[in-house]
């Protein structure tokens, strides 16, 4: 943002092809901008950084296995880095494995179809006392209380994702519904609202389309082992477990979530992308999750670094690339190659203050605050421009700002679980404070 004279930003403007010369060097891309095909020329070379494919259901079958999986990150990773390094003669790697995110090992409540699985916390509640999940065949498959990271379970001694279904249900009983409405998440209460209830095991086994032997004796079992205190199905902690009640018993339907992605072209330490057999594409790098180097377990911030390691490493490597001269230059519509994003110049009134940050998660926060004639208190914040997430961190800007005017500070507590965005907004609101004197 602060070299803007010297990059320019285009957004929706996908790359639909790598182009080649004659040598199989890569020396630019063709880019749909604005419903037209624009033809790119690489100085030195092409850095691919477009993602992973955890939003294109053919790839999620082909190289995860899984009928279907909901993201619970971005909407718009379709596998475009696996699709242009293929065209241009790339291996490909590590493409059955991807991070899992949210409820258990790496489920969310069910969504409609193109909507961004719900991030939320497995609370206590949802492991200790008459509750339990099952598979579509109405069975466990895990034990509930077993801490995941990044979807991974120890199975064996080993950090594995455990087989996927579909679908997955929470069951418990009327008590256990009690104690999980006494918890303070959104996403939990919505999903309590549609739960599934039944007077029966039997009836609910009926509506879930589960084999009702199979399910009531799943039920059976579970109750039995609580009683014992020892689940010798799942080591599961014994302590946790408590028999359902006879009477209501309910289900929340549970879908499998990846955050991200991993597999994609192959590259080596220079971050330069290899063919099968070893040597690089010329004029070729890449970064970021697609081709992750990342083998088979997710290492604690894995991800985070290597996008940070990988790119510099691409970029100063593309970057000692002899310049490559184009036969020849078309003019193009100046609209077509401008920036999408532009310096911005504010309008203030008196005793108005602008404030920016670029903490958050999207790109940058900017707001207006309004002070007393005095400049002494806060009496107004507006946001001005922000990309936050929709689904967490747009939902708590709005409190968050009536609580930092409410105290006439931005010492106020952050959200749990919008940690970045609450970030953003107490850092740019201190922005605009520091500029009164």
């Amino acid at each position: 943002m602060k070299r803007l004279d010297h990059i320019t930003i285009w957004y929706e403007s996908p790359a639909i092809h790598l182009m080649q010369d004659s040598t199989g060097k890569v020396i630019g891309a063709v880019i749909n901008r604005h419903g037209q095909e624009v033809y790119v020329h690489a100085k030195k070379g092409v850095v691919l950084t477009a993602g992973g494919f955890e939003n294109d259901p053919e790839r999620i079958q082909d190289y995860l296995g899984v009928p279907k999986m909901v993201p619970m990150g971005t909407l718009y990773n379709k596998g475009d880095s696996i699709n242009l390094s293929i065209e241009a003669g790339a291996d490909q790697w590590h493409t059955s494995v991807y991070n899992g995110g949210g409820l258990y090992h790496g489920l969310t409540y069910a969504v409609a179809n193109g909507q961004r699985g719900i991030l939320s916390y497995t609370w206590p509640e949802l492991y200790t006392g008459s509750i339990f999940v099952v598979g579509n065949d109405g069975t466990r498959y895990f034990a509930e209380d077993q801490h995941s990271k990044a979807g991974y379970l120890f199975i064996h001694g080993f950090g594995r994702h455990p087989y996927l279904t579909t679908q997955s249900w929470i069951i418990f009983d009327q008590k256990q519904k009690a104690k999980l409405e006494q918890i303070q998440d959104s996403a939990l209460q919505s999903a309590l609202n549609k739960a599934i209830a039944a007077s029966s095991a039997s009836e609910l086994a009926a509506k879930l389309n589960f084999d009702s032997t199979i399910f009531t004796n799943t039920v059976k079992d579970f109750n039995e082992l609580a009683k014992l205190g020892k689940d010798y199905s799942f080591s599961r902690n014994g302590q946790t477990m408590t028999p359902l009640a006879d009477g209501q018993i309910y289900a929340i339907k549970l879908q499998p979530a990846a955050l991200n992605t991993q597999g994609g072209p192959r590259r080596n330490e220079k971050a330069e992308v290899l063919k099968p057999d070893g040597s690089a594409i010329k004029g070729l790098y890449s970064a970021g999750e697609a081709g992750s180097i990342t083998t088979n377990q997710y290492q604690a911030g894995q991800d985070v670094a290597e996008l940070l390691i990988f790119g510099k490493i691409a970029g100063e490597n593309v970057a000692q690339e002899p310049v490559e001269k184009a036969d020849s230059v078309a003019p193009l519509d100046p609209k077509i190659l401008a920036s999408d994003e532009q310096t911005e110049n504010y309008q203030l009134g008196a005793n108005q203050f602008l404030g920016k940050s670029d903490q958050g998660m999207g790109n940058e926060f900017v707001v207006k605050v309004t002070m007393d004639k005095n400049n002494q208190n806060i009496q107004d914040i507006n946001v001005i421009k922000q990309s936050e997430t929709k689904e967490i961190g747009q939902k708590i800007i709005k409190p968050l700002l009536h609580n930092i005017i409410e105290s006439n500070s931005t010492n106020v507590d952050a959200v749990s679980g919008a940690s970045l965005t609450s970030k953003a907004v107490k850092s740019a609101v201190d922005d605009a404070l520091a500029k009164i004197k």
